[in-house]
């Protein structure tokens, strides 16, 4: 559905030429974090085709009713939904935010998102045992963090079964 769009990501769909890249995933988390807050992500009233043309052409969206919440949510939600991708913060900046430094344990689940919208995305691929002729190679995806490298539990226990066979 378009309601979490970022504005890049809505142009890549009219014009082929216009890429993307994971800062539209801190716009969909800045949208997502205003649905948790209102019940509803932005525009939820209207259709989708709709939505699609007022997420390029209106200002960013953020909490309905700013008075409920503590300052420095709408001003997370500001810097999550800058429409410029260029200008908007990726994750690992998004941590050192004032707002993640408050509110204790209680931001824990928004920063551990944070964590894995900036951590690494590695793909293992791993050869079945050629017991069956069937078996094709499986591929595990691993998040690991920037410079890191983890290698699947799967891989581990087969980097084991090596180790102990030798």
């Amino acid at each position: 559905t378009p309601y979490w769009m970022a504005p890049e990501v809505v142009a890549c769909e009219n014009m082929k030429d216009k890429p993307y890249d994971e800062k539209c995933d801190i716009w969909s988390f800045g949208i997502t974090l205003i649905e948790l807050a209102e019940m509803n992500p932005p525009y939820a009233d209207f259709h989708p085709m709709r939505v699609l043309v007022k997420i390029p052409k209106a200002p960013p969206p953020s909490v309905s009713d700013q008075r409920k919440w503590s300052p420095g949510f709408p001003a997370f939600l500001s810097t999550c939904l800058v429409k410029e991708a260029p200008r908007r913060p990726a994750a690992s900046d998004l941590l050192k935010h004032p707002f993640m430094h408050t509110g204790g344990d209680s931001l824990a689940p928004v920063r551990d998102l944070l964590r894995l919208l900036a951590a690494d995305v590695t793909e293992i691929l791993q050869d079945a045992k050629a017991e069956d002729l069937n078996d094709k190679p499986t591929s595990t995806m691993v998040l690991t963090g920037p410079g890191k490298s983890q290698p699947a539990p799967q891989q581990q226990a087969l980097q084991m079964q090596q180790q102990q066979q030798q």
